[in-house]
């Protein structure tokens, strides 16, 4: 099978997005990469079949999101989920103001996780104890904030652009049409503010808008959050997870972000048997027949193949 860019509707959580691709393609056999909130939307990645075995390979360190914070309430989930924690005027919060505080994130090397979130605590997650009342005190984690651009800040929820597009630079700004930035129900018609944020994985959103809040000394959540890229897979290439077809996915090799050495039929053959052959390359390749299909991930060791993967050819 192949690898299918989903862009992920709001409210379903990414196992139910992953088990709605795999209805429609009626296959079993299913996995997914880069895994998003429920109350966000956009790229994540379904790995169908013999697909499954490239996850540790698909690269996904650096995402791309479009994200809205809104000024005047903070929320026991960092998100439009709730329940509302805090209220406060936000009235002193300019655009310049926004703009003065967003060194401070382009210099963090950590990050404070959300308690609400997917991490492990006692094999517990977090999540989980959050929701039974239990304060978790995460330790920082590695965090980096490649790019943060601020694209437009609104008087409220009611005047927020309803679609985004990718101008020829790869800049997303708001359009009449194009993808649309859909978000949960609004906990009211604060003052918010929309940015295009690249980040490392293990960054959250909901953590940026906390911070934002904090540096602002505002009450500050995540009202809505789409995931543009992950890894080199873009919205742009995204296809809905309803009605999904066989052919609208990504071949083996087309997911895959390495350089391709194309092997003559008997060096498929020895790869197939697990054999190490000269490899006169510095960087990790995908391997393939000559039909053009994977056959295997190596990378170099001592002048010879080291075979990371082996597939069927």
């Amino acid at each position: 099978m192949s690898v299918f860019v989903l862009n992920k509707p709001l409210g379903l959580t990414s196992r139910k997005t992953v088990n709605l691709g795999s209805q429609a393609l009626a296959v079993k056999k299913v996995g997914h990469a880069g895994t998003l909130d429920p109350l966000a939307t956009g790229v994540l990645i379904l790995l169908a079949g013999q697909a499954t075995k490239l996850s540790p390979f698909l690269s996904l360190t650096t995402k791309r999101y479009l994200a809205s914070v809104a000024f005047g309430a903070s929320t026991l989930t960092l998100d439009a989920e709730g329940p509302i924690l805090d209220r406060a005027s936000a009235e002193h919060i300019t655009t310049d103001a926004i703009k003065d505080s967003l060194g401070y994130f382009l210099s963090l090397e950590h990050q404070v996780p959300p308690q609400f979130s997917a991490i492990k605590q006692k094999g517990v997650p977090s999540y989980r104890s959050a929701r039974k009342g239990q304060t978790i005190n995460h330790a920082p984690r590695p965090a980096q904030y490649h790019t943060i651009t601020l694209i437009g800040f609104y008087s409220g929820h009611s005047v927020l652009p309803k679609f985004f597009s990718p101008d020829q630079n790869g800049h997303w700004r708001p359009a009449d049409h194009g993808f649309a930035f859909n978000t949960a129900k609004s906990l009211g018609n604060f003052p918010t503010a929309i940015f295009d944020l690249e980040v490392s994985a293990g960054t959250y959103a909901r953590g940026f808008a906390r911070d934002l809040g904090s540096i602002l000394k505002i009450p500050s959540h995540l009202s809505g959050l789409l995931r543009t890229q992950a890894g080199h897979f873009t919205l742009t290439q995204a296809v809905s997870p309803l009605n999904l077809k066989s052919d609208q996915g990504l071949s083996l090799v087309n997911a895959l972000p390495y350089p391709v050495v194309q092997l003559e039929e008997d060096e498929t053959l020895r790869v197939l048997k697990g054999q190490r052959l000269p490899l006169q390359k510095n960087e990790r390749h995908s391997l393939i027949s000559p039909n053009g299909h994977l056959v295997a991930v190596a990378e170099p060791s001592n002048g010879r193949m080291r075979l990371l993967r082996v597939f069927s050819g």
